[in-house]
């Protein structure tokens, strides 16, 4: 039987029954929720069940907090963790009949699991923490934010790009669009961390489970790479990644230089519990790498029409082409990828229908854009 005595000394609580004021998570009866009190509002969280009767959690809270926990902006053990707590004995009906006072800090088995978000649907998909010694609050760089939202949102797409170009069938048609574009959930400033939640439900297909196979394989390739990339040996065989592979795979380790010298990524892209720390050994492996495919990503400009445009791909198929820098490159036509921030731009001249040029990386057989605009004249 669990005996609430070994956590405190008995307290008197001023509350005869607890009564939920809102029922934050329900699973034969409220599991989280909160009382109002003489001392404010309290949060409740039911530890045990017992034969008759539950052992709860109680702390004060405020409505600020509960918005919080509930918009996936903080944990339940967060939003657990407070100035004081309580532990009681409560009947089935919220009858209170013994407490105490739990010294801080609130022992673990007391509380849920570290990471564990209120509802399934908010555990964060993808969770990027970057290290380093001069990262302080106050001191972080828009360079460095660039770094973490680039890991959720480039290497994503990249991934996502060589799946749809391997094994295009059955994949939601708008799969690309949402996951290479996750809404950020929260930001943290102990170092520097961003986490990316799963796509509104309003902009999901109706088959949502697709989205998350397409996701979990997403997941599976960063595995790959990344456990390539933290071989202990250097020279380690690229087992023939592809280039847009070792491309997202960039953006994933700590740069050369800078004040970021470590990239740890968890949440529920990868396995339970799994994380995964990058170091510049690993960034060392994915240069070297990358120069092996020197000539497969060399910069072009290119001046054609877009002949087809991909909004749910997020890519448009250049035709007419009649220039090509640097001279000589081969192709009548190009597939040319983008991001979602320049799907404004490339809309507005596909409608147009004039010739247009192109600035980006090729990558292989396809063109990684950078930059779009109206066409010099003496190209036209």
């Amino acid at each position: 039987m669990f005996d609430i005595a070994k956590f405190g000394a008995e307290s008197v609580l001023p509350l005869d029954v607890l009564k939920p004021e809102q029922v934050l998570y329900d699973f034969d009866g409220p599991r989280i929720y909160t009382v109002k009190s003489d001392l404010g509002l309290l949060l409740v969280y039911v530890v045990e069940d017992e034969k008759d009767f539950q052992v709860a959690l109680l702390t004060p809270t405020a409505q600020e907090v509960i918005n919080s926990l509930l918009g996936g902006q903080i944990t339940v053990r967060e939003a657990l963790q407070r100035d004081w707590a309580w532990l009681a004995e409560l009947s089935f009906e919220g009858a209170l009949r013994r407490s105490i006072s739990v010294p801080l800090p609130i022992p673990d088995e007391l509380l849920p699991r570290s990471g564990v978000m209120l509802y399934r649907k908010l555990q964060p998909v993808l969770s990027v923490k970057l290290e380093g010694a001069h990262l302080r609050p106050r001191n972080i760089k828009a360079s460095v934010v660039r770094h973490a939202i680039d890991a959720g949102t480039v290497s994503i797409k990249r991934v996502l790009d060589h799946l749809w170009k391997t094994k295009p069938e059955g994949r939601p048609s708008n799969a690309i669009r949402l996951l290479s574009d996750l809404p950020t959930q929260r930001f943290a400033f102990h170092s520097f961390e961003v986490t990316f939640g799963w796509p509104a439900e309003e902009a999901q297909l109706t088959d949502s489970n697709a989205l998350e196979n397409d996701l979990s394989q997403v997941g599976i390739e960063l595995e790959k790479l990344m456990l390539w990339a933290q071989d202990q040996a250097v020279n380690a065989n690229t087992g023939g990644l592809d280039l847009s592979l070792l491309k997202a795979l960039e953006r994933l380790v700590p740069p050369a230089t800078g004040p970021i010298e470590r990239v740890t990524l968890s949440g529920a892209i990868f396995a339970p519990g799994v994380s995964h720390i990058m170091t510049r050994a690993a960034t060392k492996k994915v240069r070297n790498a990358l120069k092996e495919h020197e000539k497969e990503q060399m910069l072009i400009s290119l001046v054609g029409r877009i002949g087809e445009l991909d909004k749910d791909k997020l890519q448009f198929t250049l035709r007419d082409i009649v220039s090509i820098t640097p001279p000589g490159t081969v192709g009548d036509e190009y597939v040319c990828r983008f991001a979602n921030e320049l799907f404004d731009s490339v809309f507005e001249r596909f409608t147009d229908d004039n010739p247009i040029l192109v600035s980006g990386r090729l990558i292989g057989n396809d063109v990684e854009v950078s930059d779009i605009s109206v066409a010099p004249e003496e190209t036209k």
